[in-house]
């Protein structure tokens, strides 16, 4: 209530159309991962919204010809290479970044290692400890490092949307697969907490939870015939797109989303449902 006793209501302006409502026009997007896959597909769906897109990603040669492509189109693209397993690594860029945009406007916690040859992949029971703190290193501590060193800058604007790909398996159960669900499962409980914390600055921060997208990391399971049985229990009966993943990722970028924060938006062709 103010002092007249009247309820106190937010006055906004909106978009009135949708091209408006999904614009990004003007606005920074930081999106990790970005050389392939979900990535890339939502860099690219990111620049056609209007946004300046940073590129980052521990693979230089993708990485640069990912934003090259981006910018061959007259969209603002920039390719920093980094490794979210190196905090002092994270905080540079970090700092690039600010002073040469001076803000940010979405950060996209995309990077992710699950099916690698770096680490193995198992349960508590498999590999070593060494496996699993790499995984966690990339999946978790990576996404907390971003969002530590570019959300105050969100919160001291007022402004800010800050989305975290997770995945499934911090949903249900999926065997074989410990270090990366136990790191899924703790972002999207960070996700909650996060929204919590930063919704009276307008900052919001929510999450996608990807069912099995069709991109490079995938290949390889694909190859040895191991997702015949996951598509026959998944309702429609494919694997999903990273486009599909990036149309999602604008969502929540834009206005579009913008009286929704502290959410995990499933998107895996009804997987989970079964």
């Amino acid at each position: 209530m103010n002092e007249n006793g009247s309820e106190m209501r937010t006055k906004t302006t909106r978009a009135t159309t949708a091209a408006e409502i999904f614009s990004l026009a003007g606005r920074v997007a930081v999106i990790t991962g970005a050389a392939s896959g979900q990535g890339l597909a939502s860099a690219q769906l990111f620049a056609t919204a209007g946004a300046r897109v940073v590129l980052l990603d521990r693979d230089v040669p993708r990485g640069e010809e990912a934003a090259a492509k981006i910018a061959a189109t007259g969209a603002d693209a920039t390719f920093y290479p980094v490794d979210l397993e190196d905090a002092e690594a994270v905080a540079s860029v970090c700092t690039t970044i600010l002073e040469r945009y001076e803000q940010v406007d979405v950060l996209f916690n995309n990077a992710g290692i699950g099916f690698n040859p770096k680490y193995v992949l198992g349960t508590i029971f498999d590999g070593t400890m060494a496996d699993w703190n790499g995984v966690l290193g990339i999946n978790l501590n990576g996404a907390v490092l971003m969002t530590r060193c570019l959300a105050p800058s969100m919160r001291k604007r007022k402004s800010g949307s800050i989305i975290f790909n997770v995945s499934i398996a911090a949903i249900v159960g999926i065997v074989g697969t410990d270090a990366y669900t136990a790191s899924k499962g703790a972002l999207t409980a960070l996700t909650r907490s996060l929204a919590a914390l930063m919704g009276p600055d307008n900052v919001r921060v929510n999450a996608i939870a990807p069912g099995a997208i069709l991109t490079p990391m995938l290949t390889p399971i694909l190859e040895a015939g191991g997702m015949k049985a996951r598509l026959q229990g998944t309702p429609m009966r494919r694997l999903g797109l990273p486009e599909e993943i990036a149309s999602t990722a604008l969502f929540l970028a834009s206005d579009a989303s913008s009286f929704m924060t502290a959410q995990v938006v499933v998107v895996d062709g009804g997987r989970s449902a079964i």
